[in-house]
């Protein structure tokens, strides 16, 4: 009976997450709700997309999550790294795709 329970608890709470606008503002929050602000237009422009409003692509989205990824877990190898260094990296890495991102839109333009 308890292992039923968890399985009606456990789909109620995937449906939630998964086909609600709350449940999508949980899994984007978080714990920080900057942080997750901050994480989420990274990863749009990291995508192509333009944060201001614009389409993207899922290949993109998940493009953009497995380099946000390999560039957290790298930097977390390297413990002697200020924390200030690290943000520093994370600015670069997002002014880099900005610039790739607004000479690929010129580009499409012409």
């Amino acid at each position: 009976m308890t292992t039923l329970v968890f399985i009606i608890c456990a789909a109620i709470t995937a449906f939630v997450l998964n086909h609600t606008a709350t449940g999508s503002q949980i899994y984007m929050i978080g714990s920080n709700k900057t942080a997750a602000k901050y994480a989420a237009i990274l990863i749009c422009v990291l995508a192509g997309i333009n944060p201001n409003g614009g389409k993207g692509k899922v290949g993109g989205m998940v493009l953009a999550v497995i380099i946000l990824q390999v560039l957290s877990s790298d930097l977390s190898m390297f413990h002697n790294i200020s924390d200030y260094y690290k943000n520093l990296i994370w600015g670069l890495v997002l002014i880099f795709v900005m610039i790739i991102n607004v000479l690929t839109e010129r580009k499409s333009r012409v």
